[in-house]
């Protein structure tokens, strides 16, 4: 099993420290994780280089297709099933739908209410 976090840092790092502590509780069990994360500070990329082993950084701001094809480069060097774990606000309905197909699972943290997803497993 490879399992992903694609993590919005634009609200705060909240969504980051709860990330990383899933990843850990994953680790007990010998299941590796993979971060997903914008670009941001240097101070912040180096934290995170620092607490998590296997990062993946992509462009701020990046259009919905190029965002996906990045995805999609990241996601072909895995040769097992994956499970993708979103978790940020500006992962709407429609980015769920084009990314579920893409994943063996797709689990979506969020705390919005009355809100449309399209994931396997629902995290509110």
């Amino acid at each position: 099993m490879n399992f992903y976090f694609r993590i919005s840092l634009n609200a705060g790092l909240g969504h980051l420290f709860r990330c990383i502590n899933i990843a850990k509780e994953l680790k007990k069990n010998n299941i590796n994780s993979t971060f997903i994360l914008e670009k941001n500070s240097l101070k912040l990329n180096q934290f995170i280089k620092k607490n998590i082993k296997s990062v993946y950084f992509i462009n701020k701001n990046l259009k919905l297709k190029d965002e996906l094809n990045k995805l999609e480069e990241i996601f072909k060097l895995s040769k097992k099933r994956i499970f993708l774990l979103i978790d940020g606000y500006n992962f709407n309905y429609n980015y769920q739908k084009k990314i579920k197909s893409k994943v063996y699972k797709l689990i979506v943290i969020s705390d919005i209410p009355n809100t449309r997803y399209c994931c396997d497993i629902l995290i509110n």
